[in-house]
């Protein structure tokens, strides 16, 4: 039965899909489909209801009150006045056609232009929802009433115990039979009272626009306010005692104008401009008379720098008073006339020398270093030549260079030929530390001048036979 349902759903959706649009009448083999008046299953009650309206607009769903469905082709007509803007399948019933097993044999179509949807699906829709969302557009503002909406509903197929049945669907209306007025509490003003007159307000219906009922405004009090308008130089000026609300002048008392309070401005001209005197009112700013005073002629000066070494000189003549240059001439900037060189710090072996000569025009200073006298040494003497050590024992060499004033320019550099055996440092301090013989060396100039020392490291054993040994002679 559920494969037979698809099957005709989606022929039912090729069907309804050339009636939604050019309705013409089709018709289905007997063996697939019935029309049985007398099924079981419950025929659907359709309901036109309106879910809002404005003097603008009208919105309508088509819903399903009870009984269920497969599919059926539907047309809502409409008065003239009436124009159909859109049609929306609801959300509820958009959801429903998602959750059928397969809901790509479900079909649902409309035309805006003949107010036609179809709905077909493989599954019985039983549920009371909203089917679908009619919005118009309104060429009067009357409320719309029952006679001027109307559904049909042809092709309703069912889901019965003897197959797919077509059935006749039941339509109803919520719409009134006539137009009910909606109650507003908001109260419109059409005219505002005055102290003189009332005012009027009333409230519409806000579906179709008409007055629902109008109702008088008293009139208003006189509420009076004192305005002042300042008199000026020229024109005077008055208080008045008027009512707010009607704008009726009660009294009326002028102020006498103040007449002009003048001082002088001056322009001074100068070489490329007029001047000017104006007489100017301080109150007001109005410029009461003016004069033009003739520009002035140029009075030439000159003016003089001496050039020097570092900036040229330059000889201008200009107009005092407005500063135009006639012409100029440029001096070029001399040369820097030193004095002698004058030696003010003497070098010596241990620092540098500085010597220094000053321009005799500018007063700049030039400053030389004159580097420290450097010795070369000559030769390095060392305190031993040849010593021995007990392992873990530390003595001093001390290296003699020749000339004495090398020594402020040049280190003496301290090597040890196996440090294992004895190590030195920077001082000549020579440490034993194991047996054997190394051979230290002092040298300065990167090695041109040396002198080395050899150096014996005993052990207490060794030192002990050295000594028997030399009881009998022998040397080792």
């Amino acid at each position: 039965m559920k494969k037979h349902s698809g099957i005709l759903s989606a022929l039912l959706a090729v069907i309804m899909a050339f009636s939604a649009f050019a309705a013409p009448v089709l018709a289905l083999g007997a063996e697939e489909i019935s029309v049985n008046a007398e099924s079981t299953a419950a025929a659907p009650t359709l309901n036109i209801k309106k879910v809002s309206e404005t003097p603008e607009t009208l919105v309508i769903d088509i819903e399903l009150v009870s009984g269920s469905f497969l599919c059926f082709d539907a047309q809502v007509s409409a008065a003239a006045r009436l124009v159909c803007k859109s049609i929306e399948f609801s959300p509820d019933y958009k959801a429903f056609t998602a959750s059928i097993p397969e809901p790509d044999l479900g079909v649902n179509m409309f035309n805006v232009n003949s107010g036609k949807f179809s709905v077909a699906g493989t599954v019985s829709c039983s549920n009371p929802m909203s089917i679908a969302t009619y919005t118009y557009s309104k060429s009067t503002g009357a409320g719309v009433t029952k006679a001027e909406i109307s559904l049909a509903v042809d092709s309703c197929y069912i889901e019965s115990a003897d197959g797919d049945t077509e059935v006749q669907a039941a339509v109803t209306s919520s719409l009134g039979e006539t137009h009910t007025h909606v109650q507003n509490e908001n109260w419109i003003v059409t005219k505002e009272p005055t102290c003189l007159e009332e005012g009027s307000r009333q409230t519409v219906c806000p579906e179709c626009g008409e007055v629902i009922q109008t109702k008088p405004i008293a009139k208003l009090q006189h509420d009076t306010e004192e305005i002042r308008v300042e008199p000026s130089c020229e024109e005077p000026g008055y208080t008045e005692t008027v009512c707010k609300t009607c704008k009726t002048v009660l009294s009326h008392t002028d102020i006498p104008a103040l007449g002009h309070d003048t001082y002088e401005v001056r322009l001074e001209p100068t070489c490329h401009s007029e001047g000017s005197v104006d007489v100017v009112c301080r109150r007001c700013e109005k410029v009461i008379s003016h004069t033009t005073l003739q520009k002035t002629e140029h009075k030439l000066v000159t003016e003089m720098k001496e050039a020097d070494c570092h900036n040229k000189g330059y000889i201008i003549i200009k107009c005092a008073l407005c500063g135009d240059v006639a012409s100029r001439v440029d001096i070029a900037k001399t040369e820097h006339n030193w004095t002698d060189w004058t030696v003010v710090k003497t070098p010596t072996y241990t620092s540098d020398g500085l010597k220094r000569r000053v321009c005799r025009i500018c007063g700049d200073v030039q400053e030389v270093v004159i580097p420290a006298i450097k010795v070369v040494p000559e030769s390095i003497t060392l305190s031993e030549k040849e010593i021995t050590l007990n392992r873990g024992k530390t003595t001093q060499l001390f290296a003699d260079v020749q000339p004495m004033e090398a020594t402020y320019s040049y280190d003496v550099e301290w090597s040890s030929s196996n440090p294992k055996v004895c190590s030195v440092d920077s001082e000549g301090n020579v440490t034993a530390h194991r047996s054997g013989t190394a051979v230290i060396t002092a040298s300065a100039d990167n090695g041109k001048v040396k002198a080395e020392c050899t150096v014996h490291v005993d052990s207490l054993f060794m030192k002990i036979v050295r000594i028997v040994l030399g009881w009998f002679g022998i040397k080792i």
